[in-house]
């Protein structure tokens, strides 16, 4: 995993152009790199409340769309009706891939889902 500010469209972007740059030796031996995917939390719960926006979860999706790539969310701390939707990515317009439950099924109870 590599980390980017929450929110910030510009370190986003530049991030993922970052990670599409496979470095020389690597390309010598016939590898390349690319990003594989975005995990983002619809609303990040610790350290304080820390909503996504909904322009950061569009361009998520559109960086992963022009590279091949899975937009995850994880709803954790946001899903089974916890934001007013049974999703949380669905107060952000857009739709994920995959996304994880897990505790939010169980009512905090760890399972996995």
């Amino acid at each position: 995993f590599q980390y980017t500010p929450y929110n910030n469209l510009d370190a986003l972007k530049k991030l993922v152009d970052e990670i599409n740059i496979t470095p020389e030796e690597d390309a010598k031996v016939g590898r390349k790199r690319g990003l594989a995917a975005i995990l983002l939390e619809p609303l990040q719960g610790e350290g304080g409340i820390i909503p996504g926006t909904r322009e950061y979860f569009e361009l998520a999706r559109k960086l992963c769309d022009e590279n091949g790539a899975l937009l995850m969310c994880d709803e954790v701390q946001v899903g089974m009706g916890r934001s007013g939707s049974l999703w949380g990515h669905e107060q952000l317009g857009v739709e994920p891939d995959v996304f994880t439950s897990a505790k939010a099924l169980g009512g905090g109870v760890p399972i996995g889902a």
